[in-house]
């Protein structure tokens, strides 16, 4: 069936935003799909007993399918279900938890409370990883490889870290560079490449940290802080943090 076009119904959804119908009684995930509708496909792999497969065409849309706002979607795999409205998004990753507590939990009818959005559909994320391509260009990684789709402007980051990519010249030598935000400005961090690691330059109020330890600091502060619930929380550059604060 690989490299088939099919037409499916899509029934079903699974976690990583695809959907999910049947050929001939084999389940076959489509990514982009929603459930209801009636789509084309084409088949990418072929198991034994399930397929995967990429829209191809929507026959027939589902209600709340919306033109995704970002540019990047589809090829950008940062983003599962830019092509739903926020109403719809909700009610999907509800009941991927509810689904996958029965399915694989072997929990009956499992009380899971509605999803509920804790902040704005876009414009929340205070932490972006990019990653290089050959020609030191930054992006995000297409959905299941290890390309580089570059990128200008994230819609789901704040403006502070789209303030800076806009200003990044590149990679710099590095093979992957994390853009942070915190409640007073915006932290980088380096992980160096084969080549020579060059530091840039940028308008920007930031602090520059690299694995190793090592930390230039361009008129920028040695950690980062975050108000969660009226409580100050500070942490270093490459430490864990929640990238919505709303969420956290």
């Amino acid at each position: 069936m690989t490299d088939e076009t099919v037409t499916i119904r899509i029934d079903g959804f699974a976690h990583g935003g695809r959907g999910v119908g049947r050929v001939d009684g084999k389940a076959v995930f489509v990514t982009g799909a929603l459930p209801g509708e009636l789509v084309e496909a084409a088949i990418t792999a072929d198991r034994r007993r399930w397929a995967e497969g990429h829209l191809v065409r929507v026959l027939e849309p589902a209600e709340g399918r919306v033109e995704p706002p970002c540019r990047y979607v589809p090829n950008c795999g940062g983003c599962d279900l830019q092509h739903a409205d926020p109403g719809l998004q909700l009610a999907l990753l509800t009941r991927v938890v509810a689904e996958q507590l029965e399915r694989l939990g072997g929990v009956t009818e499992p009380p899971v409370a509605p999803c509920r959005a804790v902040g704005p559909p876009l414009g929340y994320r205070r932490n972006v990883q990019l990653h290089a391509n050959d020609h030191g260009q930054l992006g995000f990684h297409r959905a299941g490889t290890h390309d580089v789709v570059p990128i200008d402007r994230c819609l789901v980051a704040v403006d502070a870290v789209n303030g800076v990519l806009a200003e990044l010249p590149g990679s710099g030598g590095a093979d992957q560079v994390v853009i942070r935000a915190d409640d007073h400005g915006v932290a980088l961090v380096l992980h160096p490449g084969s080549g020579p690691l060059d530091v840039p330059t940028v308008a920007a109020d930031i602090h520059v940290s690299q694995p190793d330890g090592t930390t230039v600091t361009l008129r920028g502060r040695d950690s980062l802080e975050q108000t969660v619930a009226d409580i100050r929380y500070g942490y270093g550059a490459g430490d864990f943090f929640q990238v919505n604060a709303d969420g956290a």
